[in-house]
């Protein structure tokens, strides 16, 4: 079963384990202790939602340092939360964000057939701290427990989404954004599939070609997304579509 569709490649879900589990033995090396907290370089890649999870399931907590931001937006992050570690695909283009004094560890190469176990158990225990947008301030970490991500996901699927390991689903939004949480999680929480755009593409023409030719079942993004493709609407049939969601701008009537 496919578990990511990234970069026009599938990867099943047995890729993802093996990922996720040679991170995780990786993860041994720091020899950290639960909460610690790690930054990840986040890329388009398996590695980097391998990594998210392998972070999780060992009771680390996840930051992401996205490479759109500033370099002083990350280092900020990194002062912050006080990071000593670092998880990032490959160094090779990682121009926004200073490694020195940090660990880190290349995760591009990183595979094992062992089996994977959920260490973390805690349900208080953090998974991951975002930062809000900084517009009447400086950003404000804003910590997410087990609990929390727990309760947002059971409750979403209460509401009465017919969703299941069949359906595809729209990961358009940078990975900095608490959006994309819901944009993966979900989908790996049912053990259906997550289909992401590139950001080096148009995000509007890809999201709609990936709805178009991969069929999607559920998709979450701006509004903005929605009106470049206005002119085209006569045009457009997406018949698989199950659930369109809106969120993060105002959705004007018209």
């Amino acid at each position: 079963r496919n578990a990511f569709f990234i970069q026009d490649t599938f990867y099943t879900y047995s890729e993802f384990a093996q990922k996720i589990a040679g991170i995780s033995e990786a993860l041994l090396k720091f020899n950290c202790p639960q909460q610690t907290v790690f930054g990840v370089i986040t890329t388009d890649s398996l590695e980097t939602y391998a990594s998210i999870i392998a972070l999780w399931i060992n009771g680390y907590v996840f930051v992401p340092l996205s490479p759109v931001n500033s370099i002083e937006r990350n280092q900020s992050n990194i002062n912050q939360t006080e990071i000593k570690n670092v998880l990032v695909n490959s160094l090779k283009g990682v121009e926004n964000v200073q490694l020195k004094g940090i660990a880190y560890i290349e995760t591009e190469n990183l595979s094992s057939t062992n089996h994977i176990e959920n260490n973390n158990t805690d349900l208080t225990n953090i998974l991951y701290i975002l930062f809000t947008s900084g517009s009447t301030g400086k950003p404000k970490g804003v910590p997410i427990s087990v609990k929390n991500l727990e309760t947002f996901l059971l409750s979403f699927l209460k509401i009465g989404y017919q969703l299941n390991h069949e359906d595809k689903f729209l990961q358009i939004y940078d990975l900095s954004f608490d959006a994309s949480v819901h944009c993966y999680t979900l989908p790996l929480f049912l053990g259906g599939c997550v289909y992401t755009v590139p950001p080096q593409e148009v995000k509007y023409l890809y999201a709609y070609k990936l709805m178009k030719e991969q069929e999607l079942t559920f998709t979450k993004m701006p509004p903005s997304t929605l009106s470049y493709l206005r002119p085209f609407f006569s045009k457009i049939k997406l018949e698989k579509i199950k659930y369109m969601l809106f969120g993060g701008e105002a959705l004007p009537l018209n």
